[in-house]
């Protein structure tokens, strides 16, 4: 006990409504705003990512008065304050860039730090996403259909603080494993456009290998090589059994670590030392969700979260019907069209020219799954070191 005294003596506990203010986002956006004005920050870039991803901005036609009014500056923190669920509230970003003329997403908050004194924005990102505030959080939540935190709630949040110069070091040392993950996930972008340039070569400019001649014939979808056939998106996948709900008490009970996407940002699930978990998923399939569709390569065992639709290839490997399945749907409203989804028409070769592709793309793939492991490592990693730096366990 002394011990711990003497170890937390430069730690203080605060409200946040004593060390910032809070205020609402841009809402008066129209259909027509999207795709041009001044850069914008979404509801999801707050909820992938501890900081703002400056590379997925968005442009926005917001009006000259709100970009005064609710622009954004180098430290502001951002909580997502409205969701479908519970999970989703209260999620954390920080913006560590100076980006002019930024606003940002009305189902989002900002919090404007009064100074820098008591808590820095580096140590912040890392602060809003342990267990314990993100519990806190979840906690303050309301409604039943739709579930809101308010301003006044998030004001009321208590943290627990050490001196800036250990922020600094604790910051330091967890933002080193994001840093590796980020790079990481660079090459791992780089290895699935190089996959996915040549199943467009092959399967949608239909310049084949060895520069075979391909004789085309006329079809409901145009011009398509000979021998190949038009299907159903629903003919060539299977759907695997979708996810649970897990309670924060029980993620919090049950030691659960949340898995995530690190190419995507996406929570797949979670897991423990001993899941006993319905829909778990050990090899590679198609995660499509309400935000994202990508290929899971992560060979970590897991249980999918409720709102992913899991699926495998059919009459052709997994891996082809990823690619020719990316973006053929609605991704933020899965729920409504994938009834849709799965009656597009598609244009598909012959198994045999199926299974060569796979074969070359394979080695890709491969090293995108053991990049994924090593990023799954990593996350884990900081995930158990953040709680005990953040409350004072592990001294820096």
């Amino acid at each position: 006990m002394i011990k711990d005294k003497i170890q937390l003596k430069n730690w203080r506990k605060v409200r946040l409504d004593e060390i910032g203010l809070f205020r609402g986002g841009v809402t008066s956006i129209k259909p027509d705003d999207y795709g041009f004005g001044t850069p914008f920050i979404t509801y999801m870039n707050v909820f992938k990512n501890s900081k703002i991803n400056i590379n997925n901005l968005e442009l926005m036609n917001v009006p000259k008065k709100d970009v005064e009014r609710l622009g954004c500056v180098y430290g502001d923190i951002f909580f997502t304050a409205s969701s479908e669920t519970y999970k989703e509230i209260g999620m954390s970003s920080v913006l560590l860039n100076d980006i002019k003329n930024l606003t940002f997403n009305g189902f989002c908050k900002r919090f404007r730090l009064n100074n820098f004194n008591t808590l820095l924005p580096i140590y912040a990102r890392y602060l809003f996403r342990s267990p314990a505030l993100r519990y806190s959080l979840i906690s303050k939540g309301t409604g039943d259909i739709r579930f809101n935190i308010s301003q006044q709630s998030l004001g009321e949040i208590e943290i627990l603080v050490p001196d800036t110069n250990t922020q600094k070091r604790i910051a330091k040392i967890l933002s080193a494993f994001d840093e590796k993950v980020e790079l990481n996930n660079k090459i791992n972008q780089n290895l699935e456009q190089t996959a996915e340039a040549i199943f467009k070569e092959w399967f949608v400019k239909f310049k084949l290998p060895g520069r075979r001649k391909v004789k085309m014939i006329d079809s409901d979808l145009g011009k398509i090589p000979e021998g190949w056939n038009i299907r159903n998106v629903s003919d060539i996948l299977e759907r695997l059994p979708q996810g649970k709900t897990y309670t924060p008490e029980q993620i919090q009970q049950k030691g659960f670590v949340a898995v995530y996407s690190q190419s995507s940002g996406m929570i797949l699930g979670y897991h423990n030392e001993s899941p006993a978990f319905s829909a778990t998923i050990d090899k590679p399939v198609i995660l499509f969700g309400d935000h994202t569709c990508r290929m899971n390569v992560v060979t970590i065992p897991c249980s999918l979260g409720p709102n992913i639709v899991p699926f495998i290839g059919n009459i052709f490997p997994t891996i082809f019907v990823y690619f020719i399945t990316k973006g053929k749907i609605s991704q933020r409203e899965y729920k409504r069209h994938w009834a849709e989804f799965e009656q597009q028409k598609i244009v598909v070769p012959t198994p045999d020219l199926a299974e060569e592709y796979v074969k070359i793309v394979k080695p890709i793939i491969s090293k995108m799954a053991i990049i994924e492991n090593e990023n799954q490592k990593l996350a884990s990693l900081r995930d158990l070191l953040l709680p005990r730096l953040m409350s004072g366990e592990i001294r820096v």
